[in-house]
Order: C-alpha cells, then structure tokens, then sequence
C-alpha cells in the first residue's frame, strides 16, 4: 500500500532542530497486581506490543525521503525492523521519588529519534515503590513518537490497540497491511505531478475560503479592531531559553467535578473549564515572578477535524483555534465567562472558515515550496517570530478512555504526556482524560518554568478558586488534588 505523508505532516519533520524535538509522549502508570500480571515480564510486555506493531503499519514503517525534499516523503516497511530496537528498560535511580522519575521523563523527552528507523520508541521504568503513594510493583510506560506520523487522536487510538480491552483476539486479525514507497526514480518521476497537483490543489479550498475569510474578517474588524491588530503581549514563556533542559509536571483532577462546573455555567463546555484552570494558574506563577498580568494573554489550541471513516488513517488532522487566556481578571467565575466568550467567537471563525477545509489548504501546500522555504531558511528563521505573534501558551486537548484499561493484566491506573515546547511558544499544556480523572500535564524549558512543581500547584488551586466560585459542583476526592502520585494510586 502506497503511504506518503502530507505538507502539514513533512512540516513537523521540517521545523526539528538540534534544540526541538517534534515528538509526543504519552506516559502511562500501571499496578501489576492484576490476576494475569504477576510478575509482569519484558517478554510479557514485547508480545503485547508485537500484536500492536503487526496491526499498524506506521509503527513498522520508516521514512524514505525525496531528493532535497522535492516532495513529500512516503512510509515504507522497514525491512530491518527488530522490535527490540525501539524497547528499552531501566530501574528509577536513586533515590527513586517522584523527582527522580520527572528527570528520567525528561532527558528520555530530550533524546531525539533516529529519522532513518520507525519513528518512536518506549520506555518501561520500574522500582517506583519509593514514589510517593504508588502501589508496590508500580511502573511506568513512555512511548515517544514522531508527530510527523501521528497527532493526539492518532496516538489515543494507538494505545487503544496496545492494551487488552482493544487487542485483536485470536482468528479476528485483518490482513496485514504494509506501506511501500516507489522506487527512487519513481519518486524523481512524481515531484513535478505531485508539486502540480499540489498547487491545483489549493485552489479550490483557496476559491471557498476567501470570500468567508474576507466577510469574517470585516465583521471582526468591525466589533474589535483594537483586539484584532493588537499581537500577544511577550511573556517570559515567549523568550529564547538558554538551554534544552525539561521542567515538566501534572495536576489530576477530578473530570465529574469539572464537567459539572460547565453544565452550571450555561453554554460552557469542558475545555472552557481547562482553559479557565490554566489562565488562572498562569495568573499566580506570572504574578509570584513578579511579571505583569494586566493584559489577556492567548493560547494556541489544536482541533480535532478527522472524520469518523478516517479513524486508524494515521498522521495529522488538525487545525487551530486561538481562544484568550484572561489572566487579568482576578476572579475565577468572571474569567470563565470571558473564555466563553472568546472560545464561541473562535468556533464561529472556525465555522465560518470551514476548519477541514483550511487543514485540507495547508496539507495541499506544494511540497518543492516548503523544501525551497526550509533551504532558505524561511521556515527556521520565521517559526519562532511568528509562534510569538500567535499566543502565549498551547493547549493541547486529547481525549483519553473513559473506563480503566490494562496491560497484559497491569491496570492503567493514570496516565498523562509531556510534549517538548518550542521557542516563541515556550509553555505547552497537555489535556488528557481518563477513567474520571482530568489531567493536566505543563512542559517548558527549565529556565522559563524552574518550578514546575508550583505551576501544578497552581494549576490544582486555580481549579479550586472555580469550585469556589461554584459551590454547587461538589468537591473533588483528596487524591485527585494530592499530587500526581497520590493520583495515580
């Protein structure tokens, strides 16, 4: 099966560097105790993700690059694949708390994959019997991957695979399927038809959006013009960190309590609710910094636009909203009600714009463009500036498995991601969900954020100052505002 990447995906691989990785890495806690996980072995763990392999082919498959870039780069079976290659194990080292497993996070977060092998790789870390609250026998499971090949739903749809409520059952698999690329001067042959089609394909997305795009701008222009020329202010996330080291942490919540705070606040939905959290968490860091939080700040946040028969496809599906993060507001009710407000002005820009068909625009980008931009510098030089002109922060929302999972009998007892930030952008936010726990895990450099300790602290009373705000939604259980160990027992 003939697979190559799109431009937004070859984007991903293009903006990479010696200082950013483009990678995702969901991390995951388990407790062996399970009846079938007794003495869970690495043998035990290889099948089970031998049986995931064999069912996506992305994860077998490596990239086989065009001249120069030329065109788009294809997916091919990695002859050469050895499962063993891409696994790697290791005891917590001393003195093995919670602080000891966040560096080993970090550094395995820093370590950049090998472009000529199958983008991703895991990470089993045992002995977390000294972690504060975890269950004897607890271990955690970091599997990074390249975002060239997948985005959040891609990567939630992968792990529904790998653990044993989505394994295939014996006699149910389907036929294996493997990627191929053509042949090195087929791909020669193709960079004038596909640059060709490329272009021709941006037209009619080009043709349907800028009428919408005009009138949508006009109406903005017209009820806010100063809000709409005026950039994000800078903020100490926004600057050039001096070095590659990680600061990255996680607030639990609790998912019944933030669902209903939004059913009592009308019209308001669950990422109102996180984005609230953050705002407000921002609000106390930026303010125990000594930093000003007299003007709104903004965030960049990922879309979900895959349709439901596109579901397994693999790669990126994604456009973006840029909903405010109203920092200056001191109270918590107060500034739900103005992210509400300018999350409901995005949706309808996005409505209005059509968000697929705008992902559909950037996937069409003529591949030779991007590749002349990239040797230009065009794409080095102008990422950072423009990620400052977007926002202050991303926020990256994933819904995860409502119902607990399991490993080869290990439950899940939590899991939660770290994400490397990019410079200009320098504050990442990822949201996941999970069997009622609502977790919100922040990554930076280590000089913009050297305490991310006291920015989940941040994150767990900023969600407090909502529930007080709304004394109807009852109070979370003590371990899902305890730290993230005491979470995850």
């Amino acid at each position: 099966m003939l697979k190559q990447l799109h431009t937004m995906d070859s984007l991903f691989l293009y903006i990479e560097n010696d200082e950013y990785q483009v990678d995702l890495t969901p991390v995951f806690f388990y407790d062996p105790a399970g009846a079938n996980a007794a003495g869970l072995t690495t043998e035990q763990l290889l099948g089970q993700f031998r049986k995931t392999v064999d069912a996506v082919p992305a994860l077998r498959s490596r990239l086989e690059r065009v001249p120069f870039d030329l065109d788009n780069p294809y997916l091919a079976e990695d002859r050469n694949f050895r499962l063993e290659d891409h696994f790697s194990e290791v005891e917590l080292p001393a003195p093995g708390d919670w602080e000891a497993l966040r560096t080993l996070l970090t550094d395995f977060q820093n370590r950049q994959l090998d472009t000529n092998r199958p983008l991703w790789e895991v990470l089993i870390v045992r002995g977390l019997d000294k972690v504060e609250d975890m269950p004897k026998g607890a271990f955690a499971m970091a599997m990074k991957i390249h975002h060239v090949i997948a985005d959040g739903h891609t990567v939630i749809e992968i792990l529904s695979k790998l653990h044993d409520e989505g394994q295939v059952q014996e006699g149910e698999q389907e036929p294996r399927v493997e990627f191929k690329a053509p042949t090195y001067y087929d791909r020669l042959g193709q960079v004038f038809s596909n640059n060709l089609l490329g272009a021709l394909g941006m037209m009619n997305p080009l043709l349907n959006t800028l009428p919408r795009l005009s009138k949508t701008l006009l109406e903005t222009i017209s009820k806010d013009s100063d809000k709409l020329m005026r950039p994000p202010v800078t903020t100490r996330f926004n600057r050039k960190a001096n070095n590659k080291e990680l600061a990255w942490n996680f607030a639990s919540l609790d998912f019944a309590t933030a669902k209903r705070i939004s059913k009592l606040e009308s019209g308001a939905t669950i990422n109102d609710v996180v984005l609230t959290v953050i705002a407000g968490a921002m609000r106390e860091y930026m303010q125990s910094k000594g930093d000003s939080t007299n003007d709104c700040l903004r965030a960049l946040a990922p879309v979900n636009v895959r349709q439901e028969s596109e579901r397994y496809a693999g790669g990126n599906e994604v456009s973006f909203i840029m909903p405010d993060l109203p920092v200056q507001i001191a109270d918590a009710r107060e500034r739900l009600q103005a992210v509400m407000l300018s999350t409901g002005h995005n949706k309808k820009i996005a409505k209005d714009l059509d968000s697929r068909e705008m992902s559909g625009l950037m996937k069409s980008v003529p591949p030779a463009l991007m590749a002349s931009m990239r040797l230009m510098g065009v794409i080095e030089n102008t990422t950072q500036p423009l990620l400052k002109l977007i926002g202050n922060a991303l926020a990256t929302n994933v819904p995860g498995p409502g119902s607990e999972l399991h490993l080869h009998g290990a439950r899940l007892i939590n899991m939660t991601g770290v994400i490397s930030p990019n410079e200009g952008l320098g504050l990442h936010h990822v949201i996941v969900s999970y069997a009622g726990k609502l977790n919100i895990s922040v990554t930076a450099k280590r000089d913009t954020l050297p305490d991310p300790e006291f920015y989940r602290d941040c994150l767990q009373r900023s969600f407090e100052q909502l529930l007080a705000a709304y004394p109807a939604a009852p109070a979370p259980a003590a371990a899902e505002t305890a730290s993230p160990a005491a979470a995850a027992a």
